[in-house]
């Protein structure tokens, strides 16, 4: 009789884990879900009126709407979505990490609290991170660029998706023509190929959005940076920095002034909230659209940075060693057992592409939520799941190294 495999008891334990989640914990709205409900009821209209929010979430709850749907039910549709990219992600990873090593990073990731709120509100993550679990399927068991340039071009298409639900992916997105170049064993022909199509996909993409953003007299960039890098520099502004809007300047001092916040020694939740309430009232003081508060908060963030550069920086290497250190943590708690269950297991491995392509999406992301968010476990999640994978590749080829497969034991009796 078969052995049956682990993935099915994983996945049923998820299911009774989701089902019991969805039962005893009420939805979650926050006032950011209304970021996402207003645009989605305005494609139903035959329009859109947001240009910050980008437009696949949005899109993505009008088409559950256009079928009856309401957001209660579309919740229950993003956790049946959760639990099917929990096997997605075990498929992923199940060459490089083995049976074991693939249960253990799909458990992680199917049972992280962080996840499960998300799957449980109106947040664009709840798609976002299935998205990007699928371009991390598609870059693992398609082989990158030894693979046809069809299959780049479907990588490119999803990844822009992605980028386009959670702008931050972007970052990533933009290395991609240049680990194209770097993966080996490829011609240069070959590399250079994939590169220009990865490329020309994108920017068919993105061209659209950019057209759009330019009727509003904004940019793709502007209204996310207005919202997430002045998190960051917002402490910074001080009513001695020089600056080219002095009312704004002087205005954002008065303002963190009244409400009691520190000069020193902010939280992320202050960071968080001050810029909030200073990109909502500035508009009425000055009164000015969105779109020009979005470049005057851009610009009091970037003179905040310049003025004192030193003061970003630190702010930055903690979220970015906040973030990296994280699943590490989590990690070893159950590393020792992971070790001891895998040491029959053939030894596996991943192509140099392959490992290139995590070490980028670990780096790259983390990089840029520590320069430009606070760092939030939502905002980070999805190089979280890479990082683990990479984590455990690790652990894999230092036991791998001390303690060999039971096969190649056998192999070297059975030669001598």
């Amino acid at each position: 009789m078969r052995r049956i495999g682990p993935l099915p008891w994983l996945m049923a334990a998820m299911a009774v884990v989701y089902t019991a989640y969805c039962w005893y914990f009420p939805i979650d709205y926050l006032p950011d879900t209304n970021t996402y409900i207003f645009p989605a009821r305005a494609i139903l209209e035959g329009s859109y009126d947001s240009i910050y929010r980008v437009p696949v979430y949005p899109m993505f709850l009008a088409a559950w709407m256009a079928l009856g749907l309401n957001t209660d039910q579309i919740v229950i549709v993003q956790h049946v979505i959760a639990w099917l990219t929990i096997a997605l992600l075990y498929w992923a990873v199940l060459p490089g990490l083995g049976r074991r090593g693939a249960l253990f990073v799909a458990l992680i990731y199917g049972i992280s609290p962080v996840w499960l709120s998300l799957q449980h509100m109106i947040f664009s993550e709840a798609l976002f991170v299935p998205l990007s679990v699928l371009c991390l399927t598609i870059a693992l068991r398609g082989k990158l660029a030894q693979g046809p340039l069809g299959l780049t071009a479907l990588l490119a298409v999803l990844m822009m998706i992605s980028a386009l639900t959670r702008p931050i992916y972007l970052s990533f997105v933009a290395c991609m023509p240049l680990l194209y170049l770097l993966f080996r064993n490829e011609p240069l022909k070959n590399r250079l190929a994939h590169a220009v199509v990865f490329c020309a996909v994108c920017a068919a993409m993105v061209m659209p959005w950019m057209l759009r953003q330019s009727d509003e007299q904004t940019d793709f960039f502007t209204p996310i940076a207005a919202r997430n890098l002045p998190i960051n520099a917002v402490m910074l502004i001080d009513p001695k920095m020089p600056s080219s809007d002095e009312g704004a300047r002087d205005f954002a001092v008065e303002n963190f002034r009244t409400r009691g916040y520190a000069k020193d020694g902010w939280t992320s939740g202050e960071r968080n909230d001050a810029m909030l309430l200073l990109f909502n009232e500035l508009g009425t003081a000055f009164e000015v659209d969105e779109p020009e508060v979005n470049r005057m908060l851009t610009r009091l963030a970037l003179e905040g940075i310049a003025y004192k550069p030193l003061g970003y920086a630190k702010v930055a290497l903690i979220n970015f060693l906040t973030l990296m250190l994280t699943v590490p943590a989590m990690a070893l708690l159950f590393l020792a057992p992971l070790l001891i269950a895998c040491r029959r297991e053939q030894r596996p491995s991943f192509s140099a592409g392959q490992m290139l392509y995590l070490k980028a999406h670990v780096l790259v992301l983390a990089v840029v939520t520590a320069l430009f968010e606070v760092g939030m476990p939502r905002y980070s999640l999805t190089f979280w799941v890479a990082l683990c994978v990479l984590f455990v590749a690790a652990a894999r080829l230092v036991q791998a190294r001390y303690r060999p497969a039971e096969g190649s034991k056998a192999e070297r009796s059975g030669s001598t």
